[in-house]
């Protein structure tokens, strides 16, 4: 089993400081820590350098919901996840995705590209890897 420390090792190399879609994004954070874990390469299919590009790849999707159940299936209610999981974050009416910690937070990035903690409750859907 993956514990928060492993997490929040891979989470110190996230090599970058600035938004920047397609490159230093959200879904770009949690692809690396994915890829980190899992040796795959998720984000591989969708490339964007734009916000309108991302809304695209989103509306083809139905949303980041859609993209993320479409990858790794449904999901899962938050007590069946493991430190790492995918989780999607609804706040303030903006949702972003970031990684399960295995505490009562996840990790996610801002629009600044700064990572934050974020409490568990504001955890909309998660995913097993």
């Amino acid at each position: 089993m993956r514990t928060t420390a492993q997490i929040l090792q891979i989470i110190d190399g996230w090599p970058h400081t600035e938004f920047e879609y397609g490159r230093a994004d959200c879904c770009q954070f949690t692809a690396f820590v994915v890829r980190a874990l899992t040796g795959k390469d998720y984000m591989a299919a969708f490339e964007y350098h734009t916000d309108h590009e991302a809304t695209e790849i989103l509306r083809r999707s139905e949303g980041l919901t859609g993209a993320l159940t479409a990858i790794f299936g449904e999901p899962v209610p938050k007590a069946y996840l493991d430190p790492g999981d995918p989780i999607l974050i609804a706040a303030g009416g903006v949702e972003l995705l970031g990684v399960y910690l295995g505490t009562r937070h996840v990790a996610g990035i801002d629009i600044d590209g700064h990572i934050v903690e974020i409490p568990l409750r504001l955890c909309r859907h998660g995913w097993r890897l």
